[in-house]
């Protein structure tokens, strides 16, 4: 006598099991390879702020000059002391513009710093043996993200 399979439509639930992982596999990957933009933007400017600091530092004590940096609400310049006057510097480091959406707060010795006033002094300077002003720079987003460095340049952790 002869069998015949009889075999309905449809999938296995293994064979559904299997597509479900991959599926999941796949979402998971894309949700942590995803940040957003404000995320990115926020972590790139302020690691090239850290940096442009460090360099500002490093600068000041192999050339043996004070250095200055002086804050504006969009970016900040650098100078050097010159006998009698400070005078600017150019930086290799590019986009050191703050996009919109992204402010910086200025506090030197605990009190805040009001950036947008007009001058050519600098409010943080950088002596020739590494020591530096106490300050510290706060990044923040309009969604409320923060980042911050201080006098040791390096990260702050929230508070």
């Amino acid at each position: 006598m002869r069998r015949t399979k009889h075999r309905t439509q449809g999938f296995t639930l293994i064979e559904l099991l299997v597509v479900m992982v991959i599926i999941g596999v796949m979402a998971a990957a894309t949700a942590f390879s995803i940040q957003t933009p404000k995320a990115d933007t926020l972590d790139a400017v302020s690691q090239n702020w850290l940096l442009a600091f460090k360099s500002v530092r490093e600068r000041a004590v192999f050339r043996g000059r004070r250095q200055g940096v002086r804050v504006e609400p969009r970016i900040f310049k650098v100078l050097q002391r010159e006998p009698g006057q400070w005078s600017p510097v150019k930086l290799k480091q590019q986009n050191l513009t703050l996009p919109e959406g992204i402010y910086i707060e200025l506090t030197i010795n605990g009190a805040p710093v009001n950036i947008a006033d007009d001058g050519d002094q600098p409010h943080l300077q950088f002596l020739s043996d590494g020591q530096i002003s106490p300050f510290r720079i706060e990044f923040e987003t309009d969604d409320g993200r923060q980042r911050a460095f201080d006098e040791r340049l390096i990260w702050l952790e929230d508070d």
